[in-house]
């Protein structure tokens, strides 16, 4: 028996929570075009997004650790899967359309700098010389709209609104502690913001403990990771190896994070009498969240992360290097515009240079940046 993408939105209609987002009420496209025989609008996202060039490019590059570190560390392309793992699991209990939550967090990254939040940070700083700003989320929006060139009618991804959408709204507290922003249109693009810092969160512990950042006995110091160990513990009585203690840790944070958005959101649903999708969108404020209690141990859990990894004098070394090719990058093509690849050189028609070169760079996996810096003589 076939299903087709009419019998798969008439079971979203009987399955998904009524304040869910329906593929087959979608908003559609900026460029109409034909539906697909086999899938919906948000299923056919989410394979434009993985065969796209921007994600590839995010195997090579840096979530924390650069890939000479070793093998076994996250890279963006590796946080992006588990973010959009985490995203399916919390769509799927809350009643949620897991496809248009699944592709904004594939697609979440895709604007990323190499080298990781030192990158955005350095990219940032060339782009306010000019009196403008660089964020990530925001070039991600911009990859998926204008940058991907895989159809011959339209330029970008032409992707669905609701996940164009969740690409703008989609923020979290390590990207803009300090910024205050109206809550998404839809609970999906909710859930992928919390996704995103499950899965930080809880691959960065495993990396830390794995590149020896810090130990064990000083992380369970912390009362959030101290449940999560105990939780383990009590499964588990026999002594586990290292590299297992490790990934069941991780897992036990990631599952106790979890279901305390859950439980915390449908709270929230009843408290504030949400029973529609109008009702979202209506509602001044976010939805999908951590209880205040948990959310104060996650703010202390990222401070220690903080100071015994993000900003380690290990990755700070890798950092300032990343940072510094990125602005040798970004000055050497300001005064060589010609030296853009053809493809760039084209959008100076309708583009400033210093967004050019932002878009440019942006792209770029840390390999590539590293290389192309190397043969680039600057002349100051």
């Amino acid at each position: 028996m076939l299903f087709t993408r009419e019998d798969i939105q008439k079971r979203e209609l009987i399955t998904l929570a009524p304040y869910a987002v329906k593929s087959g009420e979608s908003a559609g496209r900026v460029f109409p075009e034909r539906e697909s025989e086999y899938r919906t609008c948000f299923q056919r996202d989410r394979d434009r997004v993985i065969h796209s060039k921007a994600f590839r490019r995010l195997m090579e590059k840096t979530q924390v650790f650069v890939a000479s570190e070793g093998d076994h560390y996250r890279n963006r392309m590796s946080h992006s899967v588990e973010c959009s793992q985490v995203s399916k699991g919390l769509a799927r209990s809350l009643g949620l359309n897991e496809d248009l939550a699944e592709t904004i967090a594939l697609a979440h990254d895709l604007g990323h700098t190499p080298f990781g939040h030192a990158g955005e940070s350095a990219m940032d700083e060339c782009m306010r010389r000019h009196e403008l700003h660089f964020e990530h989320n925001e070039q991600s929006l911009r990859t998926v709209e204008k940058l991907e060139t895989m159809y011959p009618e339209y330029a970008g991804l032409n992707l669905s609104k609701e996940v164009l959408d969740g690409l703008l709204k989609h923020r979290t507290p390590f990207d803009r502690p300090k910024t205050s922003f109206k809550q998404s249109a839809h609970l999906e693009a909710q859930v992928v913001d919390l996704a995103d810092e499950i899965a930080y969160m809880s691959h960065d512990l495993d990396d830390g403990l794995r590149a020896n950042m810090f130990t064990l006995e000083e992380i369970v110091t912390l009362p959030i990771i101290a449940q999560a160990h105990t939780h383990m513990l009590q499964r588990y009585a026999h002594t586990l190896s290292p590299e297992v203690l490790r990934a069941r840790l991780s897992s036990a944070l990631m599952q106790f994070l979890m279901h305390d958005v859950l439980a915390q959101t449908e709270k929230n649903l009843q408290t504030h009498h949400i029973a529609t999708l109008e009702d979202v969108r209506a509602y001044d404020g976010v939805l999908v969240m951590f209880s205040e209690g948990v959310r104060s141990e996650i703010d202390a859990l990222r401070t220690f992360l903080a100071t015994h990894y993000y900003f380690s004098p290990r990755v700070k070394e890798q950092s300032e290097k990343g940072q510094h090719i990125i602005r040798h990058l970004f000055q050497y093509f300001l005064q060589n515009p010609q030296e853009l690849p053809k493809n760039f050189q084209q959008l100076l028609d309708t583009e400033p240079l210093v967004v050019v070169i932002k878009d440019y760079i942006a792209g770029m996996t840390d390999g590539f940046a590293e290389k192309i810096s190397k043969s680039c003589i600057l002349d100051l």
